[in-house]
């Protein structure tokens, strides 16, 4: 279980770094077009 969790933990963590990544790199933003906006605002 621990293991299980653990591995959750570092595929979670890496999705996380790769979509910042990619949003830093090229400017895309996948999930966060609403907050972007509420930004602007």
């Amino acid at each position: 279980m621990q293991m299980s969790a653990d591995f959750r933990t570092m595929v979670t963590n890496y999705m996380r770094f790769m979509v910042d990544s990619v949003k830093r790199f090229s400017g895309f933003d996948w999930g966060a077009k609403k907050q972007h906006h509420v930004e602007n605002l």
